[in-house]
């Protein structure tokens, strides 16, 4: 993923040299790739998906974050441009509450220590049924 949107900064940098093109870092493509580094004018949206919501990213006791740390670490050592993509909801109980105001704050400095450019937090919102 990394090689084509390099390709498409490439070209697109050359007419337009201050834009900043944005691709996700999420489920498969979150792990950062090996050899490649993003190009300067490509901007990292890293998704925590996968992380347990009930902790702070950087809680040292939970797996799913810890993994995910280790992919923001990478990541920053490829890249200064990264935007977060945080999930603040428990997508099985999709309208239940979620007791999660302990992690959010932690979780956020995290994200700020790191190089995270912004921070999206996506959480449940207000619906109504259709009829």
């Amino acid at each position: 993923m990394i090689a084509f949107v390099n390709a498409v900064a490439e070209s697109v940098g050359r007419k337009y040299p201050k834009a900043l093109l944005s691709t996700f870092a999420y489920w498969y493509t979150r792990k950062p790739p090996r050899t490649l580094k993003p190009r300067s004018n490509v901007m990292i949206q890293l998704c925590s998906i996968d992380c347990c919501c009930l902790h702070a990213v950087d809680d040292p006791k939970c797996a799913l974050n810890r993994e995910f740390c280790d992919d923001m670490r990478v990541w920053n050592s490829k890249c200064d441009k990264i935007f977060i993509w945080h999930y603040n909801t428990n997508f099985g109980s999709y309208m239940l509450p979620f007791p999660n105001l302990r992690a959010i704050g932690p979780s956020v400095k995290y994200f700020a220590d790191r190089s995270g450019r912004g921070v999206f937090m996506q959480a449940a919102g207000t619906a109504s049924p259709r009829s």
